[in-house]
């Protein structure tokens, strides 16, 4: 995966941030260490590290709602980080979602540290001759977009995060794919109501959403 070292504008000012950590560095230091625990501690530092940054915010609104942008900080970042780190079980995921088997600890590092290069290449700004053009219109702002492929992808999984409902995303085992199946099995036996419908279009967004983040990994060698 290759990497950009170019510096990203901030948003909100005439100020420059600079890239966290040497990228290169950091890979060779974390694959020294001595066993899989504390290289995973490693990685979740240099993941925190890589926390204070600006996505240009047209990136976070959706098609239906336009006009309104949430407000997405770097502790919802940290928020995510931590839960993918303590509280996810990657193989576990792997398997609900795609039924393939589960990675070992050396694959683990490999993605894990691939993801790591994905994430800090969100942080960098995208080489673009016309990001110092006038914008006046969307086609303008889309035409001097600093934003990598990774910043849009990073900005989804963000966006994604903040409007997700709790009982998905603070079930670590993944029991709402469950309450999915006996949700389809109800409507299919015609017993639903507009909250039955409602929450199994919820359950079925979600699904889709990662079933496609999980394929997107597969296809990169990520884990996201």
């Amino acid at each position: 995966m290759s990497l950009r070292y170019a510096l990203r504008q901030h948003q909100k000012g005439l100020i420059f941030n600079v890239p966290a950590f040497n990228i290169d560095s950091t890979i060779t230091q974390i694959k020294q260490l001595p066993n899989f625990k504390s290289k995973l501690r490693a990685l979740y530092k240099r993941f925190y590290k890589l926390r204070n940054f600006e996505c240009t915010p047209n990136l976070f609104k959706v098609d239906d709602n336009p006009y309104t942008t949430p407000d997405i900080t770097s502790d919802d970042y940290v928020a995510l980080v931590k839960r993918n780190f303590r509280n996810v079980d990657y193989n576990l995921k792997r398997k609900k979602f795609l039924e393939l088997p589960p990675l070992s600890d050396d694959e683990l590092e490999q993605r894990t540290i691939a993801t790591l290069t994905f994430v800090f290449n969100h942080t960098v700004a995208a080489e673009n001759p016309h990001a110092e053009d006038n914008v006046s219109t969307i086609e303008d702002e889309v035409r001097a977009s600093i934003d990598t492929t990774e910043s849009r992808v990073i900005s989804t999984l963000l966006r994604m995060d903040l409007d997700c409902p709790w009982k998905i995303k603070y079930d670590y085992k993944f029991q709402w794919l469950d309450q999915l199946r006996q949700l389809q099995n109800d409507n299919t036996n015609k017993k639903k109501s507009k909250t039955h419908d409602s929450e199994t279009l919820l359950y079925i967004t979600y699904k889709q959403y990662l079933t496609t983040l999980m394929r997107l990994n597969e296809s990169l060698g990520l884990c996201l």
